[in-house]
Parts: C-alpha cells; sequence; structure tokens
C-alpha cells in the first residue's frame, strides 16, 4: 500500500508534527516555535495558528500522527506487560537452587501496577434510558394500574 502524498510546506509539517507527538505545546506556541514570530502579537498568532488548523490537510496530519503516537503507546504498554508476565511466569517455577532476587520481583510488581495489572475491573453496564422511555414505562404501569383498580376482582 503506498503513502498518499501529504502537499504542506516543511514548516506545515513540522507544525503538525509538534501538535501530533507533542501533548505539551499549544497551538500558538508550536506556531510560534515553527514561524517567524517577531513582528507578531499573541493575537496574531493565535489567528494565523487557528487558520492553520481550519486547513483540513493540516487537521487530518496531526490526527493521524496523534492516532499512530496511541498505536505506539499501546504497543510499548503491550510489550512491558507481556515482559512482565513472563518474569512472573519464570519466578513461579524457578529451577532447582536457583533463587530470584528480591529487587526482581519488586520490580516487576511495581511495573505491573503501573501497567495496571494487578487491579480488580468491575464492568458496569449502562442501561440508561432517555426521559421519553422512562415516561411511556411510567405511562404504561399507570395504565395497568388504573385497569386493576375499575375492575376489582383482579386485584387479588
Amino acid at each position: 500500500m503506498t503513502k498518499k502524498k501529504i502537499n504542506l510546506t516543511a514548516k506545515q509539517l513540522k507544525f503538525c508534527e509538534l501538535l501530533g507527538r507533542e501533548s505539551k505545546y499549544s497551538q500558538v506556541e508550536a506556531y510560534k516555535m515553527v514561524y517567524n514570530t517577531e513582528n507578531m502579537n499573541d493575537n496574531s498568532c493565535r489567528r494565523e495558528s487557528s487558520r492553520l488548523l481550519a486547513n483540513p490537510t493540516i487537521a487530518t496530519t496531526i490526527q493521524s500522527i496523534k492516532d499512530e503516537m496511541s498505536t505506539l503507546h499501546k504497543i510499548s504498554v503491550l510489550s512491558d506487560k507481556d515482559r512482565v508476565l513472563e518474569k512472573l511466569r519464570e519466578w513461579i517455577d524457578p529451577v532447582k537452587g536457583e533463587s530470584v532476587p528480591n529487587a526482581s520481583i519488586q520490580s516487576a510488581k511495581m511495573l505491573g501496577d503501573t501497567l495496571g495489572l494487578f487491579k480488580n475491573v468491575v464492568i458496569q453496564e449502562n442501561n440508561s434510558k432517555s426521559s421519553k422511555e422512562i415516561i411511556d414505562e411510567l405511562s404504561n404501569k399507570i395504565n395497568k394500574i388504573n385497569t386493576l383498580q375499575a375492575k376489582p376482582d383482579k386485584l387479588h
């Protein structure tokens, strides 16, 4: 699969990289880092950075960079989880005569805690209903009650 050519200038691409890879920069800070803003006030920088972000190619490029970074982060976390689990499995059944250093176990535990490996997970279902659904349900129940009250022999 070939990559689609992105028609961005080097400065536009650098702007996208700063906003896509680095979450520590605001759009104005990224703009100031890339472009010559010596003779510009903050409002001008804000306006020009907003103009850049309004460009669909730039917005798409930033989002694709963020998606790529997210994928790389997930891969890294999974790799770390696999490493911790592999070590813990090795240590469960150590080779005879081989002891596991306490520092190694503590390190694995700390990394596992950081990755959330040892947390209990509670799945909570969201059975929320819209206000219309609740009103309809209550109306149906009230109608049933009224019907039953109209026929007293059905109450018992």
